[in-house]
């Protein structure tokens, strides 16, 4: 606030209704106020102004001053306004206090993409856990929601304020926290769930899925079942042990640990073979040819496609 330019324009009668204001609280200011206007009113050359005043009677200009402003009720428009608007402040903070602590944060995060030629780990910032297999793609969209080509085994962070959701290429997954095995492919999507529930959602239809619980999609119809001989997250772990088990049930795990199709030319469904064996990171061509030597397994592989001719037990 320039004062000396408010009170000169009261002194030629000029001001408007805000400057009395401003002057009547610079005045009740404090007494010291009162003596530094009395000093001002006998500077000759206040501004452009007042030069055709220069003679005038000081004295008598600041018993005018004071008379008119003495007629008039004193005015505390600038104080209440001013504390208007720090009570108007304080209650806008804590509305957005108030609405910060209720409303969940949305942590911003980097979106990333993982294509894995191998197996891979990735450790999500929210704290989940996916395995994401060899010739898999996994894509975050946003903050605990994700895209999945090809098979990972999730362990997901509970957080009930942000549901996890996974996009399949057939329908959609979401969870609060749980552990589950997704397979997925443009020809057909499979969900295994080990801990918890999941929901999903196919063609305007909800299915919910406990531990236990096999969900197999192929042309387009769903097929649920108990849970399987063969665990479908087998594929995991990093040491597979076989006990006397048949050459049928060691190659359809193998099958499902190396996401690959297993054909048997003969049509039987078991065998007499009990193999004993253990298997750590080996590849599927080692292992095949090691079972040749235990059975006499003959067999081709085309396509993703392992097909077995004969075996002699």
């Amino acid at each position: 606030m320039n004062i000396k330019k408010l009170i000169t324009t009261f002194i030629l009668r000029k001001e408007d209704h805000e400057e009395k204001e401003a002057i009547q609280h610079w005045k009740q200011e404090s007494m010291e106020n009162l003596e530094s206007l009395r000093q001002m009113m006998k500077i000759n050359e206040l501004s452009d102004g007042v030069k055709n005043y220069q003679q005038v009677n000081t004295a008598s200009a600041w018993n005018k001053v004071e008379h008119r402003l003495e007629r008039r009720t004193p005015v505390y428009h600038l104080v209440t306004f001013r504390n208007i608007a720090a009570v108007a402040i304080l209650l806008v903070i804590s509305l957005v206090a108030y609405q910060y602590v209720l409303t969940p944060s949305t942590p911003n995060v980097g979106l990333n993409t993982y294509v894995a030629s191998d197996k891979q780990d990735i450790h999500l910032s929210d704290g989940s856990l996916i395995k994401l297999d060899k010739n898999s793609t996994l894509k975050e969209k946003a903050f605990r929601n994700i895209y999945l080509d090809g098979r990972a085994y999730f362990d997901i962070a509970t957080d009930k304020s942000h549901p996890f959701s996974i996009q399949l290429q057939h329908g959609k997954i979401t969870v609060l926290g749980t552990a589950f095995n997704i397979n997925t492919s443009a020809k057909f999507s499979q969900i295994y769930v080990t801990e918890g529930r999941v929901k999903y959602e196919y063609k305007d239809t909800e299915y919910i899925l406990t531990a236990g619980d096999l969900l197999d999609v192929v042309d387009g119809n769903v097929v649920r079942s108990a849970k399987p001989i063969i665990s479908p997250e087998k594929w995991t772990h990093q040491k597979i042990v076989f006990e006397n088990k048949s050459l049928h049930e060691v190659l359809e795990t193998l099958s499902i640990i190396h996401n690959m199709e297993i054909i048997f030319v003969s049509q039987e469904k078991t065998d007499l073979c009990k193999i004993n064996t253990s298997f750590t990171n080996e590849s599927i061509d080692q292992i095949l040819r090691e079972l040749e030597i235990l059975s006499g397994l003959k067999y081709t592989i085309s396509n993703n496609k392992i097909v077995i001719k004969t075996y002699k037990c």
